[in-house]
């Protein structure tokens, strides 16, 4: 399945030939207004993921928030053993590495960090769009996946190394030409709005506002993007079943917690789930 991850002065074009809109380093460098967040960046035309690309790179490329982005994936990762379906020429995908000094129970908190950003800037580029956050990964558009996120850590002793994140964004391509299982499941932003958008603005939107909601996480935590993530849920209100470490729970999802935590309304009482994939069945 398709797992799909705003700075003043980048505005995205409507229309273009997308031959050329190319995300490599030259042209994200000029768009970036960021301290440190892609200011070691790697564009690659083809690889296995940009995760594990990141990941087996030497110490002093792989620095904090250095990325890696590629036009084409054809081992693409998400969450729960999902594949990433990542087509050339039309979406971005794209991982970033940070060296957060926190504890590892904290780390899966950045996924809903990273879901703010993206959400900020879906809402400020695309004002009709409507996008919503799927605990703890997705954003939806018309209740079809347009991104996903995928983090993953790693410790020493007992604290956090390093976190990579894993994002792809379905952009400029077509739904009828995705596979025919994930037609129904899948949104791009070209099918959301009708029009073409910039890869290269776009990424560097993303990594712009991704490093201002980071700095603003290890000041105050999750508390400044409460908002955005419950006013945009998908998930809260809804009839789910949620499975975590094969345990399923069923009940009706009730926001999330300080900790990022899925709040669920069981027979049995509130449930809060750390980690876990999310099925909505229903809107109450």
């Amino acid at each position: 399945m398709i797992l799909l991850q705003t700075g003043q002065g980048c505005k995205l074009s409507a229309t273009m030939n997308t031959a050329d809109d190319v995300p490599s380093k030259l042209e994200v460098s000029q768009l970036l207004k960021s301290k440190f967040m892609g200011k070691s960046y790697v564009y690659l035309e083809s690889v296995d993921s940009t995760s594990s690309y990141l990941a087996s790179m030497d110490n002093d490329k792989a620095v904090h928030g250095a990325v890696v982005a590629a036009d084409r994936q054809t081992a693409g990762r998400g969450r729960m053993q999902n594949t990433w379906y990542s087509p050339p020429g039309t979406n971005l995908y794209f991982s970033v590495l940070l060296q957060p000094e926190i504890v590892p129970q904290k780390a899966p908190l950045l996924a809903l960090v990273t879901a703010a950003a993206l959400m900020k800037v879906f809402k400020q580029k695309y004002p009709g769009l409507h996008p919503e956050v799927k605990w703890p990964n997705d954003i939806l558009v018309q209740g079809r996946k347009l991104a996903g996120i995928l983090c993953e850590m790693q410790t020493e002793e007992d604290k956090v190394s390093r976190v990579i994140i894993g994002i792809g964004i379905n952009v400029n391509g077509k739904s009828e030409s995705y596979p025919f299982e994930l037609r129904e499941r899948a949104i791009s932003l070209r099918d959301a709005t009708g029009a073409t958008s910039s890869r290269q603005v776009l990424i560097a939107s993303i990594l712009t506002e991704f490093e201002k909601c980071y700095e603003l996480w290890l000041q105050q935590g999750l508390s400044p993007f409460k908002k955005i993530l419950e006013n945009n849920s998908a998930t809260r209100d809804s009839e789910i079943i949620a499975v975590m470490n094969n345990r399923e729970v069923r009940g009706i999802a009730r926001g999330i917690s300080d900790e990022g935590y899925l709040m669920i309304e069981t027979s049995d009482g509130l449930v809060q789930l750390p980690a876990g994939e999310v099925h909505i069945k229903k809107k109450i």
